[in-house]
């Protein structure tokens, strides 16, 4: 989707902060998914680009509330996870994994 957002937003801004997927089967993991996100990727970015003024501990508190809340999730349901890593963070990559 990199292309088709970048002709309609020029200065789109693509960050790499999924850290894990999880889905349940049927689903398609790239098209209805939850996610692991590394807040510090993101806040860093979110500071570099609009001067968000963050604490040191708002990463970890956002990352344990998401985790806190996968586990709520598990309790109800079988969920499938994969981790991301650098095969997941290829540039150009058409989609999915």
């Amino acid at each position: 989707m990199d292309l088709p957002l970048r002709i309609r937003f020029p200065t789109l801004i693509w960050l790499d902060g999924v850290q894990k997927l999880f889905w349940r089967e049927p689903s398609n993991p790239r098209l209805k998914d939850i996610v692991i996100i590394n807040w510090a990727v993101v806040l860093k970015a979110l500071e570099q680009c609009f001067g968000l003024i963050k604490q040191a501990s708002d990463a970890d508190k956002l990352s344990e509330a998401g985790r806190l809340r996968i586990q709520q999730l598990k309790a109800q349901m079988a969920l499938k996870v994969r981790n991301c890593g650098a095969k997941d963070r290829q540039p150009g990559r058409a989609s999915g994994w």
